[in-house]
């Protein structure tokens, strides 16, 4: 399935780890810590709209909210799912990613900040085998804008390039950028 591209692309939230609840705990941490109510519901719509960049999703949830308040929402939440990062499942075994990376490159293009993506990627033990990180701090557009994937195939040299994800903005971005996609649960299935 994946032997025939040159280089793999993972996303990372939702596709290596499954970190969605963690996000927006950590959000409801940060709103709480700064005096602002996070309800159950919004926890919800939150999670629902996983895959867009956290000052979208705040946008979003809550207009009212400027931009330095979203910022210093935004390090809180980070440093909350930093710190609490072991707790959510890994949906990609690390071995797999090892395996891959012995006739394949990988890279990283994510909507997630790079303190989380490192995080992610140095409890995995992979970090070494990832050519590029694309983060939310690389990019002016956001997933479904394939900004991002474009900038990871023109530092891999490679669009012979499939990106691996977990939501539709995922998708949408592969198309865009003219390139293969496979949901994260069709890949799961080759392990499993």
């Amino acid at each position: 399935m994946l032997e025939k591209y040159k280089a793999i692309l993972w996303d990372v939230d939702g596709t290596l780890i499954d970190t969605k609840l963690l996000h927006a705990e950590g959000t409801k941490y940060a709103m709480k810590k700064l005096g602002f109510e996070f309800t159950e519901e919004d926890i919800k719509r939150y999670i629902s709209l996983e895959g867009l960049r956290f000052f979208e999703i705040m946008k979003i949830l809550r207009p009212e909210l400027d931009m330095d308040t979203l910022r210093t929402l935004r390090a809180i939440k980070n440093e909350y799912v930093t710190r609490h990062i072991d707790k959510a499942p890994l949906k990609v075994p690390p071995s797999f990613i090892k395996e891959l990376g012995k006739t394949q490159r990988q890279g990283i293009v994510s909507s997630s900040t790079r303190n989380v993506v490192n995080a992610v990627l140095e409890r995995m033990g992979v970090k070494n085998l990832m050519e590029v990180i694309i983060t939310a701090e690389d990019v002016e557009h956001g997933k479904p804008n394939p900004e991002g994937l474009l900038k990871a195939m023109e530092k891999l040299g490679e669009r012979d390039v499939v990106y691996i994800g977990d939501t539709e903005y995922d998708r949408e971005a592969s198309k865009r950028a003219g390139i293969d996609f496979i949901h994260i649960d069709e890949l799961v299935k080759l392990w499993r």
